[in-house]
């Protein structure tokens, strides 16, 4: 039996689809993942992916419905510092052109059901930069950038 998810997820889960369906057409052996928790499970060259906040505000003067504006993070770790600037800009880039909103039913088996259901429209960069590593820092960290951006479903 399958449960609906909510807008929150709807909009973290479309963005790990399209981001790694996209890099994964254009890049060998990037590993993406959802939520920076799980970069230690792999190899770099690493993209985490992960909704982090929620702005509403109201769309018009005594109406209760809501703008919603979510926050996107997505870290790169890249295994040079080519590599991690080409990746950002790449991501960057895929971002601006916006991708398909999907509403996601999960299922008893740990799958999705996927329904397009509008779009996703980038609303603004917040930050977009190379993090800087200490000497005592990872080799999974050397090479690190911080994309932040705010995008919004166009229903």
């Amino acid at each position: 039996m399958a449960y609906s998810i909510r807008a929150k997820r709807n909009i973290e889960l479309s963005t790990i689809y399209y981001l790694k369906a996209q890099i994964d057409a254009d890049w060998d052996d990037v590993t993406t993942l959802l939520g920076f928790p799980n970069a230690e499970q792999a190899e770099v060259p690493i993209v985490t992916i992960e909704l982090t906040d929620t702005d509403s505000v109201r769309k018009e003067l005594g109406s209760t419905t809501l703008y919603k504006d979510f926050t996107i993070v997505v870290d790169i770790f890249g295994k040079s510092e080519a590599n991690r600037l080409d990746l950002a800009s790449f991501i960057l880039d895929k971002l601006a052109d916006g991708y398909a909103y999907y509403t996601h039913a999960y299922n008893s088996d740990h799958s999705y059901d996927r329904t397009a259901a509008g779009y996703v429209t980038l609303i603004s960069v917040i930050t977009d930069t190379k993090i800087a590593a200490l000497d005592t820092v990872s080799s999974k960290e050397k090479y690190r950038h911080n994309i932040t951006v705010t995008v919004r479903n166009n229903q």
